[in-house]
C-alpha cells in the first residue's frame, strides 16, 4: 500500500493538472517540453541536461537543480555521467523518455502528518478513476453513478487513504522537462 500511495503521489505532482478541489496543480502545468536530442548516449544526455539547466537558469533560479526521470533514464545517467554532481531519482510514474529537472530552491511542500487510512465492510463504492461527488440525484431523468459496489453486498472489504500534500513551485520557469529522451 505504500508503494501504491507514492505511486500515486508521484503521478499527481509530476503531471500537467490543473488545480482541483482536491489536489494542487501539477509541477509541470503551464511548462512546455523541450526538445530531446537526437541520436542518444552521451552526447544527447548532456545536452538534455544542458537545455534543461539552461532554461532553469535563463527563469532566475540554477543553484540547487535534481533530475527526475523515468527508470531508463534515470539508469542511463547514473551509468553515462557518474560523476555529474546532479541528484537523479527514479520516478516510475513518469513515461518513459521522460527527464524532469526542479530547482529544489523554488519547490515548497508541506505534509500533515501521517497517511490517514480508513476500512469499511459496509461501504458503497464508485468504480471509477474520476468519481461524481454523488451517487445519485434526482431530476428529470433521475440518475445513478456507475458501476457501483456494495461491499456490503459482495463480503469484501475497501481501504481509502488519505495524504494531506501542498507543494508549489514558487519561481515559474524553475521546472523544466523533456520527453522522448534518447539516451
Amino acid at each position: 500500500m505504500e508503494d501504491g500511495v507514492g505511486r500515486a503521489l508521484d503521478a499527481t505532482v509530476f503531471s500537467s493538472s490543473a488545480s482541483t478541489a482536491t489536489a494542487p496543480a501539477g509541477i509541470l502545468n503551464g511548462v512546455s517540453a523541450l526538445t530531446a536530442t537526437a541520436g542518444g548516449g552521451l552526447d544527447a544526455l548532456s545536452s538534455d541536461l544542458a537545455k534543461l539547466a539552461g532554461a532553469i537558469h535563463a527563469a532566475g533560479g540554477g543553484r540547487n537543480l535534481a533530475v527526475f526521470a523515468a527508470p531508463a533514464q534515470a539508469t542511463a545517467i547514473s551509468v553515462l555521467a557518474p560523476q555529474s554532481g546532479l541528484v537523479v531519482v527514479t520516478a516510475p510514474s513518469l513515461a518513459a523518455g521522460t527527464v524532469i529537472m526542479v530547482d529544489l530552491d523554488a519547490f515548497a511542500s508541506g505534509f500533515s502528518g501521517d497517511p490517514v487510512v480508513d476500512v469499511a465492510r459496509d461501504a458503497t463504492l464508485q468504480m471509477d478513476d474520476a468519481p461524481a461527488d454523488t451517487l445519485s440525484a434526482t431530476g428529470s431523468p433521475n440518475t445513478v453513478q456507475a458501476p457501483i459496489r456494495s461491499t456490503f453486498q459482495t463480503a469484501t472489504w475497501s481501504l481509502r487513504v488519505i495524504l494531506r500534500a501542498a507543494y508549489a513551485v514558487r519561481l515559474p520557469g524553475a521546472v523544466q522537462y523533456i520527453t522522448g529522451a534518447t539516451f
